[in-house]
This record gives C-alpha cells, structure tokens and sequence, in this order.
C-alpha cells in the first residue's frame, strides 16, 4: 500500500517585503505543497506578488504583536509540517534537498514536534559577509498545541512531552541587516518593548533590558546599549544562555561607542574571564590592539584565537560558531606583523587563509597580491594563486573594482574581460583596461573625451530645464562651455 505524502505548508508574515518575497516563494516552493502569506499592510507590490506565484493570500490587521500574526497564519495552514520562515530567510541551495527527507525521517517519532537549523545571518550589502549564527525552530509539526508566544521577540512554545531535533545539515540564510530596513525594525521592536513594559506596570525582566540591548545597539545608541546590557548581566540567572551574545555587544558597544582605550580594554577582560572558551573575544581584543599599533600585544591574542577556532560541526556550539566574522581581520592583522618581521611566506599563508574565509575582501586581497609581486611572483603565477578562491567568472567584477584602485596591471585586464560591471558605462571600461595595461597616455586621451561627453550632456540639460547661471553645474563647466550656457 503506497503511503500517505507528508504535506508542508510554508507560512510567513509580511509587511512591504517586495524585495524579498519573490526569493521565499521560488525557495519555499522547492518543498513546501502550499504557500501561505499573511500580510499585515503592505503598500509596495507585495500582495501582487504573492498572488501571482499562487500562494495563499490572507490579510491581518497588525495590532503590534507578532505572535497573534504567527498564529493566525497557522491557523490557515493544512499541512502535516510548517516550514515558517521570515520573508528575508531562506534555506541555503545546497540544503534545499535535504528538507523534506528531513521532515519524512522524523514524522513517524511523535515525541519530535519541532527542528532546530541552522540560522546564518548575512549581509547582502557586504557580498553576503557573515555576521552571526545561531540555532532557530523553523520547522515543526503542526499542532493545535503548538503556538508562539510572545508581542515582540515572539518565539514557539513547545509543550511538556514533546521534543526538538537538531538537525545540523540544514542551514537558513538571513538577509535582513540591509541597514535602512534594519533600523527601522529595531525602532519597531523598541516601541514594542517600551509598550510591553508599561503592561507590565513599569518593571523590566533582564530578558526585556538584553532586547532593548540589542534595539538601542543597532541604533547606535552605545551609552543605552552599554546600561542595558549591564542590567542583563546583573540578572545572569534569567539570561544565563544569552550571556555570550551580551557580552559582545557590551564590548562591541564600548568600541563604536569610541570609549577611552583602558575602558575599551577593561570590558574586554571582563568578558574573556566570564567566556573563556570563546574565541571570539581574543579575537576582538587582539584586532583592537593591532589597530592601536600595540602589535606585541596582538599577535599572541590572535594567534591564540586561530588555534582555538575548531568548530565542531556536531555539536550546539559549533553549529553557532560566529568567530567566522573576525577571522578575516585577524589574519590581515597577522599577515601584516609577519611583513613587519620580513616573514612574508607567512604573511601570504595569513591573507589566503583571511580570504578563504572572506574571499570579497578588498584589503586582504591587495594586501595578497603586494606580498606575492614583493618575492616576485608573475601575475599569471598570482592569477592561478587566486583561482584556489576565486571563480573569474562570478567574482570577476569585485576582482577588478578591487584591483583597478590598486595597481592592478595585468590582473585587471585578465579579469576585466569575465567582468559585467552593469553600473558602468564602456568607455569607463576601456579607460580602466588602458590604465591596467600602463598605457597612460591613452587612458588620459579616453577619459577626456569621457569628460566632454559629460560636458555636452550637462549644457544640454541645463538648456531644456532652462537653469540659470547660479545653478551649482555652471561651476563644474570649463569657460567654453559656460559663454555657450550663456548664448542660450
């Protein structure tokens, strides 16, 4: 007898997401049977692409609270499983398969009502930087029994008897740190928080002062950031699991905070003696005392840090590891106090081992291609160096927009021609490839007849908005071109 088929219903709730929503619905579809979006009052298309991809479309009113959205989308679901995801969250491509036979090889153990993933948050400004990692429930069985809880920081409340599986294979990718979007959330969730604590007659739980932490952090409020994460502290007990993350942002807050150096330092004593089997804040520290020049003081820091960082894939902690997003800066550290030494064989082994890490990151890359040209490396022998971490033709913009402003020579025009470089026009290009191939006497000829074009193209405008002469181009024309506004 052939067996009933598992269905999954995707779910998420959404209030202007058109720049995302279109990704979750084609990564949700990969598995999901149906495709369930709760809007809570976009202006911005999202509706109409929800609709037009087939999903089921259901408007709530936003009444400030998460979880009452949350749940109402579950309530809308026919599923056996829900995959509930933010609009900025999807399951990484190379994951995507492993979903379903996932949900399959757990469904028949009724204890299991929930999965733990892996989620990575990202930062799509930053060539997807890594930021962070932490473990989240976005898969779980759906129950009447099963709900969120919670106005803001909503989270699943998993009743008595029942278990959650990590499953360390699946991987979600965040995307919400685009700075604009996240700055309004945390004003959101901030006034959500302030609202919260006035029901609760004016008292404040040290859960509730670790998530105005975080709201003031992101905001740049460092000083409210700083008392916050000291109340939290003060209430270890109730945040005990949460003390890690206090403490960088209680460190990370002393140091964008700009605070005098021994504060700066203290704070980060404070918080190796309360983690030390954390690498991240040797890591920090040494970084920090690298770029106030102590590099005696950093190098035993960071080398330390390296040696540390294991991450064992098996377990919790491993799956959270977020060290990642300091190792590109230490080893830039480390590779240049090697230079200093004149050890540069180990300054390359730093700056390839930072970009293995972090392969778009300028800095370590030129740093790199310094050190090989400084033992005299051709640069066809650089360019199949940098084949062990780059692929020409996806990397090949930030290849060249790296290397163009840096002496690039013949590794700018190998690249350049894989490179799509859309936001530029094709006689920039070419004054680049002249540049690169040391022609400079073409380059210049090219990039001024750049610069008449644009001259013509800005009295023309000037003549059909009819400017005057006060307008702030008038200063940027040469005098020809101002006794031509002026006949006009």
């Amino acid at each position: 007898m052939k067996k009933n088929k598992i269905r999954i219903s995707a779910c998420t709730i959404v209030k202007n997401e058109a720049e995302n929503i279109g990704k979750w619905l084609e990564n949700m579809r990969a598995f999901a049977d149906e495709l369930i979006v709760v809007d809570t009052g976009s202006t911005d298309g999202t509706q109409a692409i929800a609709r037009a991809a087939g999903a089921r479309l259901f408007s709530f009113p936003w009444r400030d609270d998460f979880a009452a959205a949350k749940n109402f989308a579950l309530d809308q679901a026919q599923g056996d499983w829900i995959a509930f995801c933010d609009a900025d969250e999807t399951f990484r491509e190379d994951t995507l398969p492993l979903v379903r036979p996932t949900i399959a090889r757990l469904h028949p153990i009724r204890t299991v009502a929930a999965i733990l993933c892996r989620l990575v948050n990202i930062d799509p400004g930053r060539d997807d930087a890594f930021i962070g990692a932490s473990v989240q429930i976005r898969l779980f069985r759906r129950m009447r029994a099963l709900r969120y809880v919670g106005a803001v920081h909503e989270a699943l409340a998993v009743p008595q008897g029942y278990t959650v599986e990590l499953v360390r294979e699946l991987t979600i990718l965040h995307t919400g740190y685009k700075e604009s979007v996240a700055r309004e959330k945390l004003a959101r969730n901030y006034a959500l928080l302030e609202e919260k604590v006035r029901r609760q007659g004016g008292k404040r739980t040290a859960r509730d002062a670790r998530y105005f932490m975080d709201c003031c952090y992101g905001l740049g409020r460092h000083a409210e950031a700083i008392r916050y994460a000291e109340e939290a502290l003060a209430g270890e007990q109730d945040v005990e699991d949460a003390a890690p993350h206090i403490y960088t942002i209680l460190v990370s807050a002393y140091l964008f905070g700009h605070y005098p150096f021994d504060e700066v330092v203290a704070v980060m004593d404070r918080a190796l003696a309360a983690c030390p089997d954390l690498v991240d804040f040797r890591l920090m520290k040494g970084i920090y005392l690298f770029d106030q020049w102590d590099y005696l003081g950093a190098e035993p820091l960071l080398r330390l840090g390296l040696q540390m960082h294991r991450p064992d894939p098996a377990t919790l902690a491993g799956i959270q590891d977020s060290a990642e997003r300091f190792l590109p800066g230490a080893c830039y550290a480390l590779g240049r106090i090697a230079e200093l030494r004149g050890a540069r064989d180990e300054a390359e082994a730093y700056y390839l081992q930072g970009l293995i890490s972090q392969r778009h990151h300028a800095r370590l890359l030129c740093r790199l291609v310094d050190a090989l040209r400084a033992d005299g490396l051709p640069d066809d022998a650089i360019i199949e160096l940098l084949a062990r971490v780059y692929d020409r033709e996806r990397d090949a913009d930030f290849l060249v927009r790296a290397l163009r402003e840096h002496r690039g020579g013949k590794l700018v025009l190998y690249y350049l021609r894989a490179a799509q470089l859309a936001d530029e026009h094709p006689e920039e290009r070419e004054i680049y490839a002249y540049l690169a191939a040391g022609n400079y006497g073409a380059a210049a000829a090219a990039a001024g007849d750049r610069l008449e074009t644009l001259y013509r193209r800005g009295l023309r405008a000037a003549r059909e908005l009819q400017l005057p002469p006060t307008d702030g181009l008038y200063t940027l024309l040469p005098d020809t071109y101002r006794k031509e506004w002026g006949k006009s």
